[in-house]
């Protein structure tokens, strides 16, 4: 919180973006992780500086949960750099797990049952109470 100069009332205040000299919080740079001779992900490089969302987008075998799995630590590359807030996330992964927070793609309701279909929670516990239905009396 700062102060309002004019009013001295307490104003919050959201950070702006990072500056260009900032360290990424992730930095993936000619990624490479192989299956036997099938390289799954081919020299990906990105970085995610802090406060930015990403999102890994392609068609499946591109390689995204490959490269995944190699940036939260769970395996190790087959060449290329990966550096979570400057530590490397297979050597020093207690590090890293304090930071890192990953939604797996399995882990969606299992009311999806299609790519596309939208999910909606049930009825609330207060719908469930009211014995018309979920709508209020007059």
């Amino acid at each position: 919180m700062t102060e309002d100069t004019d009013t001295g009332r307490p104003v919050a205040t959201m950070p702006g973006p990072p500056s260009a000299s900032a360290k990424p919080a992730v930095e993936v740079v000619d990624l490479r992780r192989r299956y036997g001779s099938f390289e799954a992900a081919q020299g990906i490089s990105f970085s995610v500086q802090p406060g930015e969302v990403l999102a890994l987008l392609g068609v499946n075998g591109a390689g995204k949960t490959s490269a995944l799995e190699v940036v939260e630590g769970l395996a190790p590359d087959d060449g290329g750099t990966v550096r979570i807030l400057g530590h490397d996330p297979l050597l020093e992964r207690a590090a890293v797990r304090r930071h890192l927070g990953v939604v797996p793609h399995n882990q969606l309701p299992s009311d999806c049952a299609e790519p596309g279909e939208g999910w909606a929670p049930g009825p609330s516990r207060r719908d469930a109470q009211r014995p018309s239905g979920g709508r209020r009396s007059r």
